[in-house]
């Protein structure tokens, strides 16, 4: 299926003995920040949130409205910390509080910041830059805190975060973990049946296996990282991504074509459309179904850009049918 997992065999087909291109994309030091590794995204905050919340007896966690605030809820089960979530529709709502912790999302980059509004931002609010919809581009952050995922690039469970203290380390417990066991068969049914129900049934059963690691933060060894050719894999993506903006660029939401993971169109008959794709053998995810902004949440939908779509004419059924709007 295009967009499905990754798997051990996807990883040797990007090895590269010649570069180390994880350093160029991720160094381990960004100016005074240093790099850390984890198992993932919800990992690196959960380790951001816990060295914040040191010296506060709460945290006001500002998230955008459009965002995985099933995350969220997964990070503070996990911390038992008083978290307070407040959603915000754009950056002019958030200047009415007097500090916190606020999360800005580059998913879209609607709203460009300007280096004051920047800086006023900075002295009210300890900032956290989320690039996990955009990994490769986290050395751009501006804030105190930045963090990514590389999950969905390739069979890469980490994340990679920055901060200018070292944050805490830890160990992954396994221990007894059936919920786990079962997601991840589950998942192997969806894969090979496609059938709704079972994707439901495997994301509960993942959500319930996170909440039962009794250690949040995990650091991680980087093992085969520095041989991974990640200027090959960016490459592929981008050539994907250039041939659908080409063909569906009258699609893609806020015209935005610097995502290295997926193609972002908006549709009014989205369900629809998602379970025609699953016909054609094309798993296209939804960011995010439980957003709290719920007009984006019923119409975006992720196309795939992955590496492994090495041929354009893997997209012609895709196109046609999004082009004839029979679904």
């Amino acid at each position: 299926m295009v967009g499905g997992e990754f798997g051990l065999k996807d990883i040797l087909f990007h090895l590269s003995f010649s570069n180390n291109d994880f350093e160029l994309y991720f160094p381990k030091k960004i100016e005074s920040h240093n790099r850390g590794i984890y198992l993932s995204g919800s990992d690196s905050l959960a380790a951001i949130l816990i060295q914040v919340s040191q010296d506060k007896k709460k945290i006001k966690l500002f998230a955008p409205k459009h965002y995985c605030l099933s995350s969220l809820s997964r990070v503070k089960v996990k911390l038992s910390l008083p978290i307070e979530v407040i959603t915000y529709a754009s950056l002019d709502e958030v200047d009415s509080f007097q500090g916190g912790v606020l999360i800005l999302n580059h998913l879209f980059d609607d709203e460009q910041l300007s280096e004051q509004k920047l800086n006023s931002l900075k002295e009210k609010f300890i900032i956290i830059d989320d690039f996990v919809m955009k990994p490769f581009l986290i050395k751009k952050f501006k804030g105190d805190y930045a963090f990514n995922s590389l999950r969905k690039v390739g069979f890469f469970q980490c994340s990679v975060v920055y901060s200018r203290k070292s944050l805490s380390k830890g160990h992954f417990n396994f221990k007894n973990n059936m919920n786990l066991t079962a997601a991840r068969i589950l998942k192997d049914l969806f894969q090979f049946l496609h059938f709704s129900s079972l994707e439901t049934a495997y994301l509960e059963k993942f959500i319930k296996a996170e909440e039962g690691l009794s250690v949040p933060e995990i650091n991680v060894p980087i093992f085969f990282m520095p041989f991974i050719s990640f200027n090959k894999i960016l490459k592929l993506r981008n050539i994907n991504m250039g041939f659908l903006s080409q063909k569906l660029g009258h699609l893609l939401y806020k015209k935005d074509t610097s995502n290295h993971l997926f193609f972002i169109i908006t549709v009014n008959n989205r369900d629809a459309l998602r379970e025609k794709l699953k016909t054609l053998k094309f798993f296209a995810p939804v960011h995010w179904p439980e957003s709290e902004d719920k007009d984006l949440a019923g119409k975006l939908l992720s196309i795939p850009i992955d590496q492994r779509i090495t041929s354009l004419d893997m997209y012609d059924p895709l196109v046609r049918l999004l082009e004839t709007g029979d679904y």
